[in-house]
């Protein structure tokens, strides 16, 4: 079975899932025996596109791989970061590298603080606040 696979979910967006059957243990406290799937979605907009999360650094490599055969990275315009937990954001120094540095970074004020922590990266980051609206083509989020 692929670890990363791919599924339109409705018009232009799309559901990439890895799945990790490798860990045995959520947070290093819960037992999950079937493993762990990490949720990220891609957004294809006439004005560019969103991409939402990353995945966990181990399965970088396939993620570039199912994410290119959706679209070409660069034309990731905005990465929306909920949050930085290494499961949904381990991939992200790989992901950045390959989008290029024109991508927009949105996340929570601390987001920011981790992904230079963490990473060692500072993006072009926008900070979303609680009345922030993005606006591409003719999405709203």
């Amino acid at each position: 079975m692929n670890t990363v696979i791919t599924q339109e979910i409705a018009d232009n967006l799309f559901l990439i899932r890895t799945i990790d059957r490798k860990l045995k243990y959520f947070e290093a406290l819960w037992e999950v025996p079937e493993g762990m799937v990490y949720n990220t979605y891609l957004l294809k907009t006439s004005e560019g596109v969103v991409l939402f999360d990353t995945t966990k650094a181990n399965y970088t490599e396939p993620f570039l791989e199912a994410l290119r055969s959706l679209i070409d990275p660069k034309e990731i315009k905005h990465l929306v970061v909920h949050h930085m937990e290494p499961d949904h954001s381990g991939a992200m120094p790989a992901v950045l590298e390959t989008i290029g540095e024109h991508v927009q970074v949105w996340g929570h004020p601390f987001a920011k603080r981790l992904i230079k922590s963490f990473y060692g990266l500072e993006p072009n980051f926008q900070t979303v606040k609680d009345d922030t609206v993005l606006e591409i083509g003719s999405k709203k989020d």
